[in-house]
């Protein structure tokens, strides 16, 4: 299995028999443009043609972004299958159908589903979908004995994680959001922010080793809060070297992707470029 990076919370999944797009956010600014793109994703063109399936797993618009959806060509929308869970799965097909979308395959809550037409067969790809939290889900990409899991900001607990483990029996590589996305508003934020972002790393770690995953890739963080009413928070979130040594002290491997870059399953990664790259954007008040 091949992971592409495309920016944010957006990968492509490439399996032995088919490839997934999840979560697709290419442009634009997001919730009344207090959310910007940092970087701005990489979705090379080629890689449309191979895509058989699109998941969406919630409503947020970093991860469910209508005006990304809208802009696909017409081929893509009447040729791929959109992957959603069971949940107010209603309204979403709906909104799917009115941007051109016909063809949906809804996710049961830990079910091991293959993407055959034959049921019981043992092989071809194969996801897991968990329904966590009010609207969010989790999605396990199952490709011969490899394993990759999809958390993006679910949130899932380690008890949840156990729950996951037992149904999936490993995961290879994990996925998971590595810094802030919302705040209560408390006063000062400098005496609340800090330690707010330091247990977000702690969740990624934890989460990490209730899965025993071999791998973390952070994402789903790859913004900064840009109207006058959220940018002090930008000088507390953690940083992608923040959760990659985060983590390596914790002992614990991280892969870091930049848009464009591509992780293989099961390889070793060497994340200094993507680091040096990251390290090298313009920072949030530039």
């Amino acid at each position: 299995m091949k992971i592409h990076f495309v920016g944010h919370a957006s990968i492509v999944a490439e399996c032995s028999d088919m490839s997934i797009l999840m979560d697709p956010w290419l442009s634009g600014k997001i919730f009344n443009n207090s959310w910007t793109l940092r970087p701005e994703p990489v979705l090379d063109p080629a890689l449309l043609d191979r895509i058989g399936y699109l998941w969406i797993s919630h409503e947020h618009p970093d991860h469910c972004h209508f005006p990304t959806l809208a802009s696909f060509p017409d081929s893509f929308k009447q040729r791929i299958t959109i992957l959603f869970q069971t949940r107010d799965s209603a309204k979403m097909l709906a909104a799917f159908k009115g941007l051109g979308y016909q063809r949906f395959r809804l996710l049961p809550h830990r079910e091991i589903v293959p993407l055959t037409d034959e049921p019981t067969s043992t092989r071809g790809t194969k996801l897991y979908c968990y329904h966590a939290g009010l609207m969010d889900s989790a999605l396990a990409v199952i490709d011969d004995q490899q394993v990759m899991l999809n958390a993006n900001d679910a949130r899932i607990s380690t008890s949840e994680c156990r729950l996951i483990l037992k149904d999936v029996r490993h995961v290879d590589v994990l996925l998971n959001q590595f810094s802030l996305a919302a705040y209560a508003g408390f006063e000062p934020p400098e005496r609340y922010l800090p330690e707010r972002a330091l247990q977000v790393l702690r969740n990624v770690s934890e989460v990490h080793r209730a899965l025993d995953a071999k791998v973390t890739i952070p994402f789903a963080s790859f913004i900064y809060f840009s109207s006058e009413d959220n940018k002090y928070v930008n000088p507390f979130a953690n940083t992608v070297s923040d959760a990659y040594n985060y983590l390596q002290r914790q002992d614990q491997t991280a892969a870091v992707l930049y848009p464009g870059d591509d992780y293989e399953v099961g390889s070793a990664h060497d994340s200094s470029q993507a680091l040096q790259r990251y390290a090298a954007l313009p920072g949030w008040d530039e």
